[in-house]
């Protein structure tokens, strides 16, 4: 214990350290598949003094039943932000960690990564073991406004893309209006470019005044991705440990509410722990929905599920 102290203090005053192990290694089933079975340190290249540190942080905002305060993450983020965005030098402080990214296997994709936030703490998430992906750090120490993300995507989208989703270390539609707001202005400016927003599904649940669905449909995005991640609320609640009363729900209601707008909807599941791939396969077609296990990149869609 008390060389694990003494390691947290060096580790808080330097940083830099933890940058140099971030996983460096391209989005395959092999690679995804050990990652979330387990075998952290092998992928990811962490070794455990720093899994312990970043558990230790992540601590810091949860409550006493293991859920993930939102509030506290929030409150952080704030002061992170007023802290940053008001330097003597008068400009706000650069980012240190990668605003947009791509993974290998998916070159003509762009992804945005804009919150460490969100309403889960799922078991298999990344960002409980390592602090980026594909050689990018994705951990972010303060939020990008509007306009920074506006700009590392400008810079970074190339002729050959396709797609831009909204896919980082936290979840997108907790900046909503922020998401409607680029949307806006990546079909503007990209007419060909796709939309897509890979979500935990909760967003109508956050904010219970809007029709979310309609909203994301009117600004333009094309399809959206929801994670499913359990045939059931009590596996869903084990794994995912949701904030959020009744969240199990509210992704099966965000998921049929979708379908009245986008003709690309699709639930997604992790091939983790004894996950019954096969209910929830149903529950998606049920729903009219495409269907993926992350992690074996095993992807049907609903004609190839009822074919087979």
């Amino acid at each position: 214990m008390i060389r694990l102290l003494k390691s947290m203090h060096w580790l808080t005053r330097n940083s830099q350290y933890r940058k140099r192990f971030i996983a460096d290694f391209s989005e395959t089933d092999e690679e995804y598949s050990s990652m979330i079975h387990g075998h952290y340190s092998a992928v990811c290249h962490i070794p455990r003094p720093i899994q312990q540190w970043k558990v230790i942080m992540r601590r810091n905002v949860f409550d006493n039943h293991n859920h993930f305060n939102i509030d506290s993450e929030q409150t952080k983020m704030n002061r992170s932000r007023e802290r940053h965005s008001s330097s003597e030098c008068g400009e706000a402080r650069k980012i240190d960690a990668a605003v947009v990214y791509r993974l290998s296997a998916r070159p003509n994709a762009i992804y945005l990564n804009i919150t460490n936030r969100c309403s889960n703490s799922c078991r298999f998430c990344f960002k409980n073991f390592s602090v980026g992906l594909s050689g990018y750090g994705l951990w972010l120490d303060r939020e990008p406004s509007i306009d920074e993300i506006w700009s590392s995507l400008v810079d970074e989208v190339r002729i050959s893309d396709v797609e831009a989703v909204w896919c980082g270390f936290g979840e997108p539609s907790i900046r909503l209006d922020d998401i409607l707001d680029l949307t806006r202005r990546i079909r503007k400016r990209y007419p060909d470019l796709k939309v897509r927003l890979d979500t935990d599904g909760l967003a109508q649940l956050r904010n219970k005044e809007r029709a979310v669905a309609r909203e994301l449909k009117d600004a333009g995005i094309d399809s959206v991705s929801i994670s499913l991640n359990a045939e059931s609320e009590g596996k869903y609640v084990e794994l995912c440990r949701p904030s959020l009363f009744g969240s199990y729900q509210a992704v099966l209601d965000f998921a049929r509410d979708c379908k009245k707008y986008f003709s690309q909807v699709m639930l997604t599941v992790v091939n983790f722990g004894d996950i019954d791939t096969c209910k929830c396969k149903e529950i998606a077609q049920a729903l009219g929905c495409d269907f993926r296990v992350r992690g074996s990149r095993q992807t049907q869609s609903k004609a190839g599920a009822r074919a087979a």
